[in-house]
């Protein structure tokens, strides 16, 4: 049996039942590079290197949740021990399968860079829900480990992260070989976290 949850619609379901609880501002797919990297509390270079569903309780519902062990390769902002487990909501056990829209999946193998929000018991640990997870694929002829969004679209600069459709078109390229390079959004990603911490 597959369940699928709006993302919105769920996260109104783990809110305190109070009065005063209000909806969180999800702005999907809409950050910048810079509001990415200035509300992340920890910005990893990983690889996933196992995944387990559980069963847990959020508030008076009982649903799945998916520990993913990460192998730490850099840390970029925050502090990370060499092994991290993170929590994403959905997953699968037996026959039942929880799919929450706009919360990432994962699996063994996958090497990315995260913009990790820091936050207990929410349904992404993910910055933006989705948006801050950035794949890092091999390009086949040269092995040059490069930069793709959440949605595999290769990057070729981070003007394109959140920005406008007609502006990520003309961002987004077709080519892997004119993809940003992992070591350069590396670099950009310290650039910014310097800048930011000098701002304190």
């Amino acid at each position: 049996m597959r369940v699928s949850v709006a993302l919105a619609a769920l996260l109104v379901l783990m809110l305190p039942a109070t009065p005063s609880a209000q909806q969180p501002a999800l702005d999907l797919g809409t950050l910048t590079f810079e509001q990415l990297t200035e509300r992340a509390a920890t910005i990893v270079v990983s690889t996933v290197t196992s995944r387990r569903a559980e069963w847990e309780n959020y508030g008076a519902s009982r649903l799945i949740v998916t520990k993913v062990t990460l192998a730490v390769e850099q840390t970029l902002k925050g502090s990370a021990p060499r092994t991290l487990v993170v929590d994403v909501l959905g997953g699968t056990i037996g026959d039942q399968t929880l799919h929450v829209s706009h919360v990432p999946t994962f699996k063994v193998g996958d090497r990315d860079v995260l913009f990790l929000n820091g936050a207990l018991h929410a349904a992404s640990p993910i910055v933006g829900s989705d948006q801050g997870r950035f794949r890092v694929m091999n390009e086949v002829a040269s092995g040059t480990a490069r930069m793709l969004d959440a949605a595999f679209a290769p990057l070729v600069s981070p003007a394109a992260i959140g920005a406008s459709a007609e502006s990520r078109n003309n961002a987004l390229v077709r080519s892997m070989a004119d993809a940003i390079s992992l070591s350069d959004f590396v670099t950009l990603v310290r650039d910014r976290v310097r800048q930011l911490e000098r701002r304190q």
